[in-house]
């Protein structure tokens, strides 16, 4: 067994390392497998160590998850090449939203023993931060990280910077998360923001408090240096706009991102607004076919996507309406969304109110679509008698490309017996009048083409 070659061993622990760990692990970073084989000889234990520091999580919110992070801090510490190994860090200082070190209550030595150890971990690839001051030490060492490619911050402070920024040229980012950067201080924000003009990033995430200031940074970059600040991004997951100054913005954002490819924006949540959709976004900010020329995939309002799809080939759809506005969808607001697009394939509707001509309103101007999938929203009344079951039916067979069909909550009647009876007729149905699908779900029921 140990004549076998080192390459082997190395493959068969990497994909040990690789095991999911316990929800309730979560200072023990290690996989037990590779805890017990390095205790087998000499031979395993050489060939084990780099293994079992590539994932390190260190907790400081409790007394059971400080003692496990003291021992694996222990271990780093004592072991001078160690810090080599750390592919994958998780650090979470704190449960609640405390940012000062100086209140951590007996655990700032920790902290900053963790601190001392960070620019050690030359090979770091994925870090994320929980609920944490990040201080100007940790910040800076970020830009002298080569292999650092995905960086996670929430809940998080940076300290005020007395020193200018290091040159973004040398982050090797690619995805990038910033959720509720701590917007006491705007230094805070404005320095995690500058992460994102790290050369080659692909995938940017980021929540309200940080999308203005990001916005803002890369116009600015890309008016002064006459070329897209971020040139290789693919996906964007953010905010949508609720005004005109936030479309304004998002719009000369857009100019930033040639590639992008996917835009995902949070729903909307105005409380206050109309029950109806409606296109709310003035003529003005018409973007031109320059803009956007590869984006493929939507998920946002109806009015976001009525303004985003025009001339552009997107290929997949989500419209998310809100469960508290109880949101309808209508003819109107889904004509710009037909006319604007001849790609499209894929529709995904969540949380919209059922209507009885909710499907009539989908399948008349999309007949191309290969796959639809309708959440419906909790607030929906509309009983599906047996009338609109047969309607429904009808319009299904009206997509003659529809391979995939899923809908849930479907409210036929209060007794669950007669809503699986009628979920069951339905699904028989709607398959016999369109031969082309391949997978139809409804609430409770599942059917496949193969399992047929």
């Amino acid at each position: 067994m140990y004549g076998l070659p080192e390459e082997i061993w190395v493959f068969i622990l990497a994909l040990l390392s690789d095991e999911p760990l316990p929800a309730s692990a979560i200072a023990a970073s290690t996989p037990q497998s590779l805890l017990y084989l390095s205790l087998v000889s000499k031979f395993f234990n050489n060939l084990v160590r780099p293994f079992l520091f590539r994932q390190m999580t260190f907790s400081l919110m409790s007394p059971p998850h400080l003692e496990r992070s003291a021992a694996a801090l222990r271990a780093l510490e004592q072991d001078p090449e160690s810090h080599l190994f750390v592919h994958r860090l998780h650090l979470v200082m704190w449960k609640k939203t405390v940012f000062d070190v100086a209140q951590l209550q007996g655990r700032p030595s920790a902290f900053q023993r963790l601190v001392k150890l960070f620019p050690r971990m030359k090979n770091l690839r994925w870090l994320k931060i929980d609920h944490s001051t990040i201080t100007t030490e940790m910040y800076d060492h970020l830009y002298n990280l080569p292999f650092l490619t995905h960086f996670e911050c929430w809940n998080v402070l940076v300290q005020q910077r007395e020193n200018a920024y290091p040159s973004p040229s040398s982050l090797g980012l690619t995805t990038l998360t910033m959720y509720n950067v701590h917007h006491g201080d705007k230094s805070s924000i404005e320095s995690m923001c500058r992460l994102s003009l790290a050369p080659h990033l692909c995938y940017l995430h980021c929540s309200t408090p940080v999308a203005h200031t990001l916005f803002n940074l890369h116009i600015y970059s890309t008016i002064s240096f006459g070329a897209p600040s971020l040139p290789s991004l693919i996906t964007f997951d953010g905010p949508g706009p609720s005004g005109d100054q936030d479309i304004e913005q998002f719009s000369a954002f857009l100019n930033a991102c040639p590639s992008l490819t996917h835009i995902s924006l949070s729903r909307p949540s105005s409380a206050h607004a109309s029950s109806q959709y409606t296109t709310r976004i003035h003529p003005r900010f018409t973007l031109p076919p320059t803009v956007l020329p590869k984006l493929r995939s939507i998920n946002a309002s109806i009015d976001v996507v009525s303004w985003l799809i025009p001339k552009r080939p997107v290929t997949s759809v989500t419209i998310l309406g809100n469960n508290n506005r109880q949101d309808i969808i209508t003819a109107d607001a889904m004509a710009p969304i037909a006319s604007g697009s001849v790609h499209l394939r894929e529709l995904i509707l969540d949380s919209l109110v059922w209507q009885p001509d909710t499907f009539r309103t989908i399948t008349k101007p999309f007949t191309k679509l290969e796959k639809l999938t309708v959440f419906c929203s909790r607030g929906s009344q509309e009983a599906i008698d047996e009338w609109l079951m047969h309607r429904f039916v009808k319009e299904v067979s009206r997509l003659p490309f529809l391979r995939s069909l899923c809908i849930t909550t479907l409210q036929a009647t209060t007794s669950p017996q007669e809503q699986a009876k009628f979920e069951r007729y339905l699904l028989q149905q709607t398959v016999k009048a369109n031969p082309a699908l391949e997978e139809v779900q409804f609430s409770d029921y599942q059917w496949q083409k193969e399992d047929d």
